[in-house]
């Protein structure tokens, strides 16, 4: 991010701490960066927004429960089924924009919701 000439960033090398956690994805995510990004966090690095999407995809598996009306389950198990194929799928891609763009899990969801 810009702001005039000057780049926009947080510096993690700072806080290593971060790398070091255990017990949540979002501490492997956070070396998955670290690794994408030889710890030069200055520079953008496209495929870090895809770790992000994939740790979001995997929090709402663990961690929402869906509690459907009568006759809704299967969507609910089809949804879940089709996340977690997705969370499969994050490793092929290296932005997020390619995955919005290309991914099933966007782009038949958007056709199946579109405005007639």
């Amino acid at each position: 991010m810009l702001k005039g000439e000057d780049v926009i960033f947080c510096d993690l090398s700072e806080d290593e701490t971060l790398f070091q956690g255990y017990g949540d994805y979002q501490f492997d995510v956070y070396r998955q960066m670290k690794a994408a990004t030889g710890n030069n966090w200055r520079m953008f690095h496209s495929v870090t927004n895809v770790y992000w999407m994939k740790y979001l995809a995997d929090k709402i598996l663990k961690t929402k429960t869906f509690p459907g009306k009568r006759g809704s389950k299967p969507s609910v198990t089809t949804f879940k089924k089709d996340l977690m194929n997705f969370c499969d799928r994050c490793s092929d891609y290296y932005s997020a924009i390619q995955m919005v763009l290309t991914d099933p899990l966007f782009t038949e969801y958007s056709t199946q919701h579109q405005s007639p």
